[in-house]
């Protein structure tokens, strides 16, 4: 048969298939940079039965099922994922954690809800930073030549180490100590360059060293063990029985994306309400005529275009109702998911349909209270620490005695019974932050004079409830008075 022939026939083949033929709409997504999928770890005990088993198992997880919510492993296109672990019941890998903290990251940069999940935390717990007292002035000046220190970043670090909590469920502080002043210099350590912790034997707690594995500023890879003195490790989010964190961004990770795609859909919908679907109808076209509409009609016309054709040719648009009001509850139900998962009030992630007076006071107690757990967080397990080693290195330098005074704020001794007080360095100091539970100061007031007229406090125990030093305040009304 000649060439020719042959390219008719298959022409006319493809034009009798062509009886109709749906043009798709451009693909309208929201990219936020994060990956949902769960990370590709297999059992152990999947993994001891051969390669057979471990390709049966994948492709088990990566199966596609018919709704988002069904699906017993993630997949690229399904949402909601289980732990992404090769056993529940242990801590993460490495693998694992490194594509956890991948997504967490990407979700706060990228996410609106989840950025301001976390800067809400941030912004309530730290405040303006935290002060520091102590009962020495020995010890209070070689914690002010700290803070003071530019390469500690302190007002900084103040405000982000809550913040790199909730986004990787753990942090490490590294110490460098400079042997000629006895000054302590910290630096945060990611934790993803962490790839191990090594314990005692049989006593997890017992840190011996961490091992580091990162790519220096010339570009080598390095891997190194810092001995535990000299790294501070905070976690959130684990059981007792073990020894690395979790984010909190984890676990909403899932409704981040479902809010996500519910925003997306409602986006789309608006985008194309006028014309969800362009029926081109031909009155008796041939084959040829339909593939030359199809052609045509490749792309949607633009909104407010006109379209002239013959009596033969019909173009309608079928719509789709918005319904945003039947559809608004839905969303704020997901989002809701989000706001639960991280312990805050409804309407401080932007929804106040719902908020009164009534509704944001009953909300505000939990919210508060997780507040000012990040608070005790960030004093007991960050900054104390930070300030005893700070404090211990200035002992071991020679900078303070093994023993200090206890002073007053003029640097007085503090007597008891007429004996003066003695502790260790590292004991004699405090720190706070903004008192998130204070009352209206007039309130507060008001209350503590009608407990003094009463006798039912001390003048020392008022002066502490309004946050003065009942010490200083003595010498300075004394003075005052014109009796040194």
């Amino acid at each position: 048969m000649h060439t020719w022939k042959r390219r008719w026939r298959r022409w006319q083949k493809r034009q009798t298939s062509a009886a109709s033929e749906i043009v798709a709409a451009p693909e309208y997504r929201v990219e936020d940079g994060v990956d949902y999928r769960r990370p590709p770890a297999v059992p152990g005990e999947i993994r001891a039965r051969g390669a057979d088993a471990v390709r049966a198992y994948l492709r088990e997880a990566e199966r596609y099922y018919q709704g988002p919510f069904d699906a017993p492993y993630r997949t690229a296109a399904e949402l909601p994922a289980l732990m992404p672990l090769d056993d529940p019941l242990a801590e993460w890998d490495y693998g694992t954690r490194r594509s956890v903290l991948e997504n967490c990251h990407a979700a706060y940069h990228r996410n609106p809800v989840a950025k301001r999940a976390v800067d809400l935390t941030r912004q309530f717990a730290v405040g303006k930073g935290h002060s520091v007292a102590a009962q020495n002035a020995q010890v209070q000046a070689v914690i002010d030549q700290f803070r003071a220190n530019p390469e500690n970043n302190v007002a900084g670090y103040d405000r982000t180490f809550i913040q790199d909590l909730q986004i990787d469920g753990e942090m490490f502080v590294r110490f460098f100590l400079d042997d000629d002043s006895g000054q302590v210099v910290i630096v945060p350590v990611p934790p993803w360059q962490v790839r191990a912790i090594s314990t005692e034997p049989g006593f997890f707690r017992r840190v011996l060293s961490y091992e580091l594995e990162y790519a220096s500023s010339t570009g080598e890879w390095m891997q190194e063990s810092v001995p535990a003195a000299a790294m501070l490790h905070v976690a959130i989010n684990q059981h007792s029985y073990e020894l690395r964190g979790r984010p909190d961004l984890f676990v909403i990770l899932p409704w981040l994306k479902a809010y996500k795609d519910w925003i997306e859909d409602r986006a789309r919908q608006n985008k194309w309400r006028g014309a969800l679907l362009w029926w081109v109808k031909v009155a008796g076209a041939a084959p040829g005529t339909i593939a030359q509409k199809v052609a045509q009609w490749k792309r949607p016309p633009t909104p407010g275009s006109a379209y002239v054709s013959t009596d033969k040719e019909e173009v309608q648009a079928l719509t789709n109702p918005v319904g945003s009001s039947d559809a608004s509850e839905d969303g704020r139900q997901i989002r809701l998911m989000s706001a639960i998962g991280m312990g805050l009030a409804e309407y401080m992630l932007g929804d106040g349909e719902n908020a009164n007076l009534a509704t944001a006071q009953a909300q505000q107690l939990p919210a508060l209270w997780k507040f000012i757990d990040a608070q005790e967080l960030l004093k007991e397990q960050v900054w104390m620490p930070i300030y005893r080693r700070v404090i211990q290195a200035a002992v071991l330098a020679g900078t303070l005695p093994e023993r200090v005074r206890i002073e007053d704020v003029d640097g007085d001794p503090i007597q008891r019974g007429g004996v003066e007080q003695w502790i260790a360095p590292d004991q004699g100091f405090s720190v706070e932050y903004y008192d998130l539970q204070a009352g209206d100061p007039k309130t507060v007031a008001e209350a503590l004079e009608i407990d003094l007229r009463g006798g039912l406090v001390s003048i020392e125990t008022a002066r502490g409830k309004r946050g003065y030093d009942h010490a200083a305040e003595v010498k300075r009304l004394a003075r005052e008075k014109g009796n040194p």
